[in-house]
């Protein structure tokens, strides 16, 4: 059996949400993690998608060997 890339999403905010969704459906996929310095925006990812590791500080996801890719999902310009 193929292994699953393992992808985390660094920003939880509408953007970061919306790659959050798609990433956690696609097949050959698993969603490792989502990082936000925010406990509300990181509340309403894991109220939505269940058990998934959140983290406020990017360090602890970047640094985290088993984790192969990272979309850095920023704020939209105002």
């Amino acid at each position: 059996m193929a292994s699953s890339i393992r992808v985390a999403v660094l920003g939880a905010g509408a953007w970061g949400r919306n790659h959050v969704r798609v990433l956690s459906s696609l097949p050959g996929c698993t969603l490792a993690a989502v990082c936000d310095p925010s406990p509300e925006a990181l509340g309403r990812v894991g109220r939505a998608h269940g058990a998934l590791r959140l983290e406020s500080l990017p360090q602890a996801v970047l640094a985290d060997p088993s984790i192969h890719a990272v979309v850095i999902a920023t704020p939209p310009p105002p």
